[in-house]
């Protein structure tokens, strides 16, 4: 098999080229984070994290999207914009952390830790 010239052309346009370190590793490889005076684990935030990366990127290489996500108050698209500036950080998995909480009650993923 071949390599098609102008797909090389099109995947080589730095338009298409993401560079930030914008992925987040998944709840259950991380450490507690603290929200608030709490302490949680969260657990299984693949799909969370898989929507965050995609949408991130779209934020990164589409300048459609960008505007989109620049003119939101959607917090989850807030997110993804802070992921896209500013990479990852301990802050990101405690917005992470937030925005679950709000959609999840603490059995189902999102867990106080007393310690």
């Amino acid at each position: 098999m071949q390599s098609a010239p102008e797909i090389d052309r099109i995947l080589n346009t730095r338009v298409t080229r993401s560079t930030a370190e914008s992925l987040l590793i998944n709840g259950n490889s991380t450490s507690p984070v603290k929200i608030g005076k709490h302490k949680y684990l969260i657990h299984n935030t693949c799909p969370f994290d898989s929507v965050s990366a995609i949408v991130t990127m779209a934020y990164i290489d589409n300048p459609r999207y960008k505007q989109f996500i620049n003119d939101s108050e959607n917090s989850f698209l807030k997110f993804c914009k802070n992921l896209a500036i500013n990479g990852t950080s301990i802050k990101s998995y405690c917005d992470r952390g937030t925005l679950l909480k709000t959609i999840f009650t603490e059995n189902t993923g999102i867990q106080a830790l007393n310690l």
